[in-house]
């Protein structure tokens, strides 16, 4: 018996200077740093964050805004799928939707970095590595989003306590990916196979607060981290760390620091510095460790 044939997705270029509203292929906007507003005719705005992405089909006319006052960073990637046999590769992904890629987001930057390596050198077998690597990402994507759907359920013969630990570890980094969204810890409880009752107990075991505070503290993390990047503007800061308005962001951050936001970010970090919108991300983001003691306590 035959071996099943394997087609590949074909990788086309698309232009970051000059991006037509269409296309005739398929294209993947993620979103790694920042946020974006996309608007399609007959359809309300999708406003992706950070760890996002949308899948636009073919011909699909569509327009993207960037916030003028906040530093942001996007990936694109056009591809096309020569048959319909390769069309499998997009089952589970809907077109124009919110697409969740914090739980391969690793996985994903690397595979990004390998297409755009294999673009600018120029191998003889550059378009066969591009095609598997799209065709993996397509995988990977998809499988973000069976994540994000299905509920965990504890494997049979797992001991409770390596499950808890397991479930309540992956919680911890779902809440960290999404700090700056309205949270329903029901719903993220339910997600992992737990009462909300149970979730919070044993997330305060592991971590040593409730699910609501290590909210708080991931934000001030990201607060800390935008500071430290050289951000100052009030405004800026409350949008990118899932604050309402400014106001309520101040009066937040000064009930939690004695000090309004400039005033932190000057004694702490010291004058506003010129920054590029990458230094944001090559700040690592370690539980815990970049928020002050002296904060901790008042979280």
């Amino acid at each position: 018996m035959a071996p099943p044939s394997i087609v590949l997705p074909t990788f086309q270029l698309v232009s970051i200077l000059f991006r037509p509203p269409k296309n005739p292929f398929h294209e993947l906007g993620i979103v790694l740093s920042g946020s974006c507003n996309w608007t399609f005719p007959g359809r309300p705005p999708l406003c992706l964050k950070s760890s996002e992405a949308v899948l636009i089909p073919p011909n699909q006319v569509h327009h993207e805004q960037q916030p003028t006052d906040a530093p942001t960073r996007l990936a694109w990637l056009g591809f096309s799928l020569p048959t319909r046999s390769a069309l499998p590769l997009l089952n589970g992904l809907p077109s124009l939707k919110r697409l969740r890629l914090d739980a391969y987001q690793g996985e994903i930057l690397t595979i990004l970095e390998r297409i755009q390596q294999e673009t600018v050198t120029y191998h003889e077998d550059g378009q066969l590595r591009i095609g598997l690597a799209i065709a993996e990402l397509l995988l990977l994507v998809r499988r973000c989003q069976q994540r994000a759907a299905a509920p965990l359920v504890r494997p049979r013969g797992q001991l409770p306590a390596a499950w808890h630990a397991e479930s309540l570890d992956d919680a911890a980094t779902y809440l960290e990916s999404h700090c700056t969204e309205d949270l329903r810890m029901e719903a993220v409880a339910r997600n992992h196979a737990l009462s909300a009752s149970h979730f919070a107990v044993l997330f305060r075991q592991r971590f040593g607060c409730t699910p609501k505070t290590y909210v708080l503290r991931c934000r001030m993390n990201r607060v800390q981290r935008l500071m430290k990047s050289g951000v100052r503007e009030v405004k800026v800061l409350a949008d990118q760390c899932g604050f309402t308005d400014a106001s309520h962001f101040c009066k937040w951050f000064k009930q939690r620091t004695g000090q309004t936001p400039l005033q932190f970010a000057l004694r702490t970090f010291g004058r506003k510095q010129r920054y590029a919108p990458e230094d944001v991300e090559l700040m690592p983001f370690e539980r815990h460790t970049h928020v002050h003691d002296w904060v901790k306590e008042r979280l």
